[in-house]
């Protein structure tokens, strides 16, 4: 058994980026909080599928550098293995949501440096046996 509570955990950034609630041992579930003009950089997952539920605010996502998506409050999305996602807040309210990743994977996060209007980075895809 494991409880949390959304007020003891430490965001990335200080004052903002994700903050986890529970790690492991095969779910991790946290919060994020993105000020407005703030983003998060560009990344994927080997391993991990990671779905995002907005509480507040909105936030522009952009999925594998070619896809814009908004997300609002009551919006659910999840990101699969291999799908780079890129956050940025553009609205005047701080985007606020809930994250969960699964399976429990520490480190399994690679950052691929991309903002919109630069070239797609491509990522290689293990081949199938």
């Amino acid at each position: 058994m494991k409880r949390g509570h959304i007020s003891e955990l430490e965001l990335r950034f200080g004052d903002h980026g994700p903050g986890y609630i529970a790690k492991g041992p095969r779910t991790d579930v946290g919060y994020v909080l993105l000020p407005p003009g703030k983003d998060f950089p560009n990344h994927y997952h080997e391993h991990i599928e990671e779905a995002f539920y907005t509480i507040a605010g909105s936030v522009t996502l952009w999925l594998n550098g070619t896809e814009r998506f908004e997300l609002r409050a009551g919006d659910y999305f999840r990101c699969d293995p291999y799908e780079m996602h890129y956050f940025v807040c553009e609205g005047d309210e701080a985007w606020q949501a809930l994250f969960i990743k699964a399976p429990h994977v520490p480190g399994d996060g690679i950052v691929r440096e991309w903002r919109p209007g630069e070239p797609v980075p491509v990522i290689e895809r293990p081949k199938a046996e």
